[in-house]
């Protein structure tokens, strides 16, 4: 493909990946590349992407080009955004490992089904089962049963409010404003123009691991007004971790001491403590069933 200004794209496209990879020392990740290249790229007045580049075609065929001419080298990786590096340092594909944001865990399904699937009825919690579905009946009928949490049913003005919000706090308004634009008829159609334009600007990462945080405090939320423990199986570790590291996750995420329980625990002699054999994380949410 022929491409116009091609030599001030290719000291545009050289800059930023300089740039990027002098300021982590390592690697960067394809979203984050797009993002500075876009605005590089208004220092020369160009628009991005550039033809014969512009959507649908993707970022990584633009860079393609790129790493046809010998100027970077690219590394793809499962399950996650691929990597680029300058053609000179191409070790760094292979020492970077993981970027932060992969690095986190996940969601259980049915729980994350539960708070974004948009349904009239909404999801409810059998507690008993620890397993979330959808409803048949108004979140108030599922009240009547203590086995039975109603989840409030998600609907489309706060599906696009959660993308608007996306949108706010992305640092490159431009970008933002490209989102944004999908998002004006808040229906079910604007969702789809939403993750279709997210594909097309390669950042579908950065919205999950949004989108991830906010269910989070909002998940959070509702078990707190509801009376609902948060139980360590809602919270699921990164499969591509090890067995060690994979522990080291549930530990940080899942290990909340109660004031209750550290009042208990201030109270123990150094022979008491030194008598404990079950893990503490264990031995806290066992104080926790019972102290509610």
């Amino acid at each position: 493909m022929e491409l116009a200004n091609e030599e001030i794209w290719e000291k545009i496209v050289r800059e930023s990946i300089e740039q990027a990879v002098e300021k982590t020392g390592e690697a960067v990740p394809g979203a984050r590349l797009r993002d500075i290249i876009h605005h590089n790229a208004k220092q020369y007045n160009l628009d991005f992407p550039p033809e014969p580049f512009a959507p649908p075609t993707r970022f990584r065929d633009f860079l393609n080009h790129f790493e046809a001419k010998g100027m970077i080298a690219t590394r793809i990786r499962l399950g996650q955004d691929f990597l680029v590096a300058p053609a000179e340092k191409n070790h760094l594909l292979v020492e970077t490992t993981n970027t932060k944001r992969h690095d986190q865990a996940a969601l259980r399904q049915d729980l994350f089904w539960a708070f974004t699937t948009i349904t009239e009825h909404g999801f409810h919690y059998l507690k008993s089962q620890d397993r979330f579905e959808q409803s048949s009946e108004s979140p108030s009928e599922t009240n009547t049963d203590d086995d039975r949490i109603a989840v409030p049913p998600v609907t489309i003005t706060q599906s696009c409010q959660d993308r608007n919000d996306f949108c706010d706090q992305y640092q490159y308004r431009d970008v933002a404003n490209e989102l944004r634009a999908t998002l004006h008829s808040n229906d079910l159609m604007a969702l789809r123009k939403f993750g279709s334009k997210l594909r097309q600007l390669d950042l579908q990462e950065q919205w999950h691991w949004y989108r991830v945080r906010i269910l989070q405090q909002r998940i959070r939320a509702w078990a707190n007004r509801m009376g609902v423990n948060w139980q360590p199986a809602w919270w699921l570790p990164n499969p591509h971790l090890s067995n060690s590291e994979r522990q080291d996750k549930i530990t940080e995420h899942h290990t909340q001491l109660s004031p209750a329980f550290l009042e208990a625990m201030a109270r123990l002699t150094s022979d008491d403590l030194a008598r404990i054999l079950i893990p503490m994380d264990i031995v806290s949410r066992l104080f926790n069933n019972y102290s509610h």
